[in-house]
């Protein structure tokens, strides 16, 4: 409060103030209210053009960039398919047979295959012991890369703590 006391016996002394407020107070009071609102007109310009201009240039901007984002996105999008589908190897892998994928797959997830054989199109697996997150893991890999589904699964609990006998069919999805 002091501070603006002592600015506006600053202003009141200067004499560019004095000479300004004499020429106000000998204005007519038609030209007072045009002054008036010339200077109303003024300080919301000065409001505007600090407070709002920015805010306006800034959601301008962003507008911008939220196009060009959804416009890559729309494009990844449209494209993906193309280049990964969920099905990445599907390809290299259905021109292997089921045997070979899934032994060389359980093979670099040290899951080890007590029995399997040939089931028409499938591939009938047993698995005794083994790690039941590890397992369910493997099994996922398998869908998610190679595009091969388990049809049917026969889970039983082993006496030790998170580790099963598992007897399932794989097939390739679609078969």
């Amino acid at each position: 409060m002091k501070a603006l006391t002592v600015i506006t016996d600053q202003l009141n002394k200067d004499p560019r103030v004095t000479a300004a407020k004499d020429w106000y107070g000998q204005l007519p009071g038609r030209d007072r209210n045009i002054v008036n609102g010339v200077a109303i007109f003024a300080a919301l310009a000065i409001v505007f053009s600090i407070v709002f201009a920015p805010m306006l240039k800034r959601q301008d901007t962003l507008a911008v960039e939220l196009d060009k984002q959804l416009a890559l996105y729309n494009l990844m999008a449209n494209n993906g398919a193309q280049f990964n589908n969920g099905t990445t190897g599907v390809n290299a892998a259905a021109e292997q047979p089921l045997l070979a994928v899934v032994t060389q797959q359980a093979r670099k997830s040290n899951i080890t295959l007590t029995r399997y054989e040939q089931d028409g199109s499938g591939l009938r697996i047993w698995l005794e012991n083994v790690s039941f997150d590890d397992t369910i893991t493997w099994l996922e890999a398998l869908n998610s890369r190679f595009g091969i589904v388990v049809n049917q699964i026969n889970i039983d609990k082993d006496t030790q703590p998170g580790r099963v006998d598992i007897r399932a069919t794989l097939v390739r999805a679609g078969s």
